[in-house]
């Protein structure tokens, strides 16, 4: 990350920062799995991650979320990009109460593309999502107990979330740990989607943080310096 240069360089390490491989060249999309989107239409995505703990924990308060967002936005449509085929089934059989959300195995970029609002585990994926300049907001859940027993007691950083992190600030709304919130999550979610401003502020604060990380191509550089430093050892 950008500020890591300085860090290092403050303790007398030599370090240079070369960008961030999940930025390099323009991402693609690829192929549309969810088909096209009808105009007027909040779409929302929903990424429960990619490890099969997270999703247990997360995919339910997800689907809460959602039929929360029914509830103020009848219209609302919603993606769900999931990691393999298999994960994909599973997930389209958790939902209920005749919640439709459409579940495909694709990518981030896919998945935010034309979105309103993200529901993202946390995770590298929310710098993707924070890439695509898409407004969210970012869960993930630990038991009650091992967060009061232990998490409080060590983790220091004002912010968890690795967006908020980066900007210093609660850039986007995270609910870590979520434990009871997800109602609160719910709330936060109908009021972003109804206040088109503060998510046009988000977005142009994401692009923001995100364009250092957008410098350069990050393999080729370190290829570049990896013959440079053999080049002296010769």
């Amino acid at each position: 990350m950008p500020f890591e240069e300085g860090w290092f360089g403050e303790r007398g390490i030599s370090a240079t920062y070369v960008g961030h491989p999940l930025f390099e060249g323009e991402r693609q999309a690829g192929g549309d799995c969810w088909g096209g989107q009808a105009g007027g239409f909040p779409t929302v995505a929903l990424l429960p991650g990619s490890r099969s703990h997270e999703i247990e924990r997360l995919w339910p308060a997800m689907v809460q979320i959602s039929q929360r967002i029914v509830e103020a936005y009848p219209e609302a449509r919603f993606r769900c990009a999931a990691v393999s085929e298999k994960v994909a089934r599973e997930l389209r059989e958790q939902v209920r109460g005749g919640l439709a959300i459409d579940v495909q195995c694709g990518s981030v970029a896919a998945a935010t593309r034309g979105a309103a609002l993200t529901v993202a585990a946390s995770g590298t994926a929310t710098l993707e999502v924070a890439g695509a300049g898409c407004p969210m907001i970012i869960l993930y859940h630990v038991p009650g107990w091992q967060w009061h027993l232990i998490g409080r007691w060590l983790i220091k950083t004002k912010h968890l979330s690795l967006v908020n992190i980066l900007a210093g600030r609660e850039l986007v709304p995270e609910f870590m740990p979520l434990g009871g919130r997800t109602e609160e999550a719910g709330r936060v979610a109908v009021e972003l989607l109804g206040d088109a401003g503060r998510r046009e502020q988000i977005r142009r604060d994401l692009e923001g943080l995100t364009a250092p990380l957008r410098r350069g191509q990050a393999s080729a550089r370190v290829t570049e310096m990896i013959d440079e430093l053999l080049g002296r050892s010769r």
